[in-house]
């Protein structure tokens, strides 16, 4: 068996192990830690310096960003969320408001109907909130399989820039040791957990 195919085995028992912890948290919990995040993300100098914050719709038991788009509505800032194209699995990113009409694309995730007329340059956010399955300490993400997220974002990488963040949201107990790297992959600038903040870049 070949190096790249035992990691993608690893990869995929890792999602599943998280998947189903996640989904074991009730609804209380998740709501309660969703808002723990929410009002440590607001403390963060490179939140309250940001003015286009990209975030999701939790699925599967993610950790819950419900919160944070109600903080970046009250801190007059502008929110989007992602929208998937059929372009190379890539993101594009359409504004959210809170009046945003939203449909369920093929993955069952709400996302608005983008004009794209309005959606912007992911180079032009400042901040991208993004699901975690796993992380590690060195800020490396697993995330839900697709790589929508690495081949939006692959400038970063190529150009070595910091903007947009890369803020992953996740539950303390997805932390692990060392995860699998893959040449494409892109790291996150930080972690939010219900425990805390961890800065990578």
């Amino acid at each position: 068996m070949n190096e790249r195919l035992l990691s993608e085995i690893n990869k995929n028992k890792l999602r599943h192990d998280m998947r189903l912890l996640r989904q074991n948290i009730s609804e209380n919990i998740r709501s309660h830690h969703g808002e723990t995040v929410a009002a440590l993300l607001a403390k963060q100098p490179f939140f309250k310096e940001a003015k286009h914050i990209a975030l999701y719709h939790s699925i599967d038991g993610e950790m819950p960003a419900e919160s944070i788009s109600q903080l970046i509505w009250q801190s007059k800032k502008a929110a989007y969320l992602p929208v998937v194209t059929p372009i190379q699995s890539q993101l594009c990113f359409a504004p959210y408001r809170q009046n945003t009409p939203l449909i369920r694309n093929s993955f069952g995730i709400l996302e608005p109907e983008a004009n794209l007329g309005i959606i912007i340059d992911p180079a032009l956010l400042d901040i991208v909130i993004v699901p975690v399955v796993a992380f590690d300490n060195q800020g490396h993400r697993l995330g839900r399989g697709g790589g929508y997220y690495d081949k939006t974002f692959s400038f970063l990488r190529k150009q070595f820039l910091h903007k947009p963040r890369l803020i992953g949201l996740a539950y303390a107990f997805q932390e692990q040791a060392q995860l699998p790297v893959d040449e494409w992959d892109i790291a996150l600038s930080a972690v939010i957990t219900e425990q805390g903040v961890q800065t990578f870049v």
